[in-house]
Parts: structure tokens; sequence; C-alpha cells
């Protein structure tokens, strides 16, 4: 929540967390890390969706990252 809520302050809808809980999201001048998320694991990937949907987001696993946006 606390990425998401420094992003939405810069006006941004949407990253992404990687596989090892680096959030990144893409700007005009490439991709930024957003922060990260400590203890992050594969495993917490599926409740970790369901959580964020449930939160209003829309979260969708894609695999190779978590991929998250919101209405800005």
């Amino acid at each position: 929540m606390a990425v998401a809520m420094k992003l939405m302050k810069k006006e941004i809808g949407e990253f992404w967390i990687r596989k090892d809980g680096i959030c990144n999201f893409h700007t005009g001048k490439g991709y930024r890390r957003a922060g990260a998320i400590p203890g992050f694991s594969e495993a917490d990937r599926e409740t970790l969706t369901q959580l964020l949907n449930d939160e209003g987001f829309m979260a969708e696993d894609q695999g190779k990252y978590l991929y998250l946006t919101w209405v800005v």
C-alpha cells in the first residue's frame, strides 16, 4: 500500500512487482524503481493479488510480474 500511495500522489496509475519484491513503474524517461517489498515471496502472490483486488486495485499475476493498476 505504501508504494501505491506514493505513486498516487505523483498521479501514476500503475506499477509492477518483480519476483524479488522490487516495484517499478514506467515514465517518459524509462523505468523507475518505486520501492521494494521486504520478504516478498512467490508463495504470497496469489494471496496478495486477491487482497489487492478486494481493496479496489486491479491486480493481475502475469508470471514474471505482479501488475497493479488503479484509477488516478
